[in-house]
C-alpha cells in the first residue's frame, strides 16, 4: 500500500553561472561548458562530466569543486585529480543563511583554486560563486552583479539576483567556525518529501501556466521559470534515490524521460513559447499515467 502511495505521488507531482577581470574567461568548447573565471581563484562553470572535464579542472589547478545542483560531483574522478568535492545545493529561488556562509568558509580556507558548478552553468553556479565570494570578503556587489551579467544568470531568476544584496563579508571567526560544514554529499529529504515539493512547485507553475507564464496578480512572487527549474531539478536528484534504484531499469527510465520533458518546459517557458510548454506539462501527465500503469500493485 505505501509503495502504491509512493507511485501515486509521483504521478500527481508529475501532473499537477575587483568588476570582472578583463580576462574573464568563458569557453564553450571545452571539456566544461560555460566556464567563467571570476578571480585569479574562482570559477564556475557547467557540471564537470567524464575525465576530461576534470582533466581541465585540474588543469586551471582546482583544488576543490562545489556543486550546488541536487546532483554531488564525482567525488571518484575528483579523488584521481587531488580534488576535493563540496555539495551545497540550492535552488533558483535564492541563496539560503547557511548556504552563503558555507561558500563563504569553502573560498577562505580552501588553498587554491575554486570551481562552483551548477547543472548548464549559468545561473545558479554563478550567483553561488559570487554570494560565496562577497561573504569571504573577495569581491563586491557591484562586481558580483557584472559577473551574473558576463555568466548569462538570466533575470527570470530574481531570487538569485537579489542574493547579491542580502549577503555581506562574514566576520573571520564566524568563517572558521566548525559548525558550518562543507560535506561532501547533501543527502536529500528522502523521496516522498522530494516529491511533495516537486507536488507544491507543479501547483505554482500552473497557477502561471494558466496566465500564459506570466505569474498572476494575486501571487506577484512566482517566477515561472523559476518554478520549472526547481522542479527539473528535484526530478534529477531521485535518479541517485534508493528508492528509484531499487525499482529497476524501467522506472529508471521513465523518471528519466520525466526529467527530458522537464527540461524541455524550462526552456520553452524561458524562451517564450507556451504553447510548447503547455504540451510540455500535458506530456508529463503522459509520462505519469504510463508509470501509475505499470507500477500500480
Amino acid at each position: 500500500m505505501i509503495r502504491t502511495l509512493t507511485i501515486i505521488a509521483v504521478c500527481l507531482a508529475l501532473l499537477s553561472c575587483a568588476s570582472p577581470r578583463r580576462d574573464t574567461q568563458t569557453n564553450e568548447h571545452g571539456a566544461i561548458q560555460n566556464l567563467h573565471k571570476l578571480t585569479d581563484r574562482l570559477y564556475s562553470g557547467a557540471e564537470p562530466v567524464g575525465e576530461l572535464a576534470y582533466e581541465q579542472l585540474a588543469s586551471l589547478g582546482v583544488r576543490a569543486v562545489i556543486s550546488v545542483d541536487a546532483v554531488a560531483p564525482n567525488k571518484q574522478l575528483a579523488d584521481r585529480y587531488g580534488i576535493r568535492v563540496i555539495h551545497l545545493p540550492i535552488g533558483y529561488d535564492g541563496v539560503p543563511e547557511d548556504r552563503a556562509h558555507a561558500l563563504a568558509k569553502a573560498i577562505v580556507t580552501i588553498d587554491g583554486p575554486i570551481f562552483v558548478n551548477c547543472h548548464h552553468g549559468k545561473h545558479r553556479g554563478p550567483a553561488a560563486l559570487v554570494v560565496g565570494g562577497i561573504g569571504a570578503g573577495e569581491i563586491t556587489g557591484q562586481q558580483g552583479r557584472a559577473y551574473l551579467e558576463a555568466a548569462g544568470t538570466s533575470l527570470d531568476y530574481p531570487g538569485l539576483w537579489e542574493a547579491i544584496g542580502h549577503v555581506s563579508a562574514y566576520p573571520m571567526k564566524d568563517l572558521n567556525a566548525e559548525s558550518v560544514l562543507l560535506p561532501e554529499r547533501s543527502e536529500p529529504g528522502g523521496f516522498a518529501e522530494t516529491m511533495s515539493q516537486i507536488d507544491r512547485a507543479h501547483e505554482q507553475l500552473w497557477l502561471c501556466a494558466d496566465n500564459g507564464f506570466v505569474a498572476p496578480a494575486d501571487h506577484p512572487d512566482l517566477a515561472p521559470v523559476s518554478l520549472a527549474g526547481q522542479i527539473h531539478d528535484m526530478l534529477r536528484s531521485l535518479e541517485a534515490d534508493p528508492y528509484a534504484e531499487q525499482e529497476g531499469e524501467l522506472f529508471a527510465m521513465l523518471l528519466a524521460q520525466s526529467i527530458e520533458i522537464a527540461s524541455d518546459a524550462e526552456t520553452q517557458i524561458r524562451s517564450g513559447r507556451p504553447g510548447d510548454a503547455l504540451d510540455s506539462l500535458s506530456a508529463l501527465g503522459d509520462s505519469c499515467v504510463d508509470c501509475h500503469n505499470k507500477y500500480r500493485d
